[in-house]
Parts: C-alpha cells; sequence; structure tokens
C-alpha cells in the first residue's frame, strides 16, 4: 500500500487541489445564475415548485461537472495532455493511458 502512496501522490494530491477548483466554480455559477436571471431561483423552486428550472439548473452543473472532469484525465491518468479542446484531450489522454497504462 505504501508503495501506491509513493508512486501516485501527486497525482492525488492534483486531483483533491483541482477537485476544489471545480467546486468553487459550482459556486461561482450559481451565485452567476442568481445575479443574471429576472426571478428568484430559491421561490420558484420552493415555493412554486417549478420543476423545468430545476432540471435547467441541473444540466448547467451537469454540464460544468463534465467539463471540469474531462480536463482533469490528463493528470488523474498520469499522461502528457494534448490536444487544443477538452474532448480531444480527454480522447488523447485515453488513447495515452490505454497504450501505457
Amino acid at each position: 500500500m505504501l508503495q501506491f502512496w509513493e508512486t501516485h501522490w501527486g497525482q492525488m494530491v492534483s486531483a483533491l487541489i483541482f477537485s476544489s477548483i471545480g467546486i468553487v466554480m459550482f459556486a461561482l455559477a450559481f451565485f452567476m445564475l442568481r445575479k443574471v436571471l429576472p426571478f428568484n431561483i430559491y421561490k420558484e423552486l420552493e415555493e412554486d415548485q417549478n420543476i423545468a428550472l430545476g432540471i435547467l439548473m441541473a444540466s448547467i452543473m451537469i454540464g460544468i461537472a463534465i467539463i471540469i472532469a474531462l480536463q482533469q484525465l490528463p493528470s488523474i491518468l498520469g499522461v502528457p495532455a494534448s490536444g487544443e479542446t477538452v474532448i480531444a484531450v480527454a480522447v488523447g489522454s485515453i488513447s495515452a493511458w490505454l497504450a501505457d497504462p
């Protein structure tokens, strides 16, 4: 078990740091949505039971989570990042890792 931590501690620390950054990004996105939308999100969700708004908010948060997760693949897999778009980086990282796990 100690050998695992000796070889992967940098990747684990990197994943924790970027996960924290992702949580901050979620909070910023929610704060920005509250300021941009012309209505009170809490009132719409809790009092008016607006399911469509709940689905919209969830889809925005899931989209941000997918983007953040795909950008972290190179550091999680321990391979160099290559590509200009998020999808290209993710596919390149998975290909590099599969070629040499």
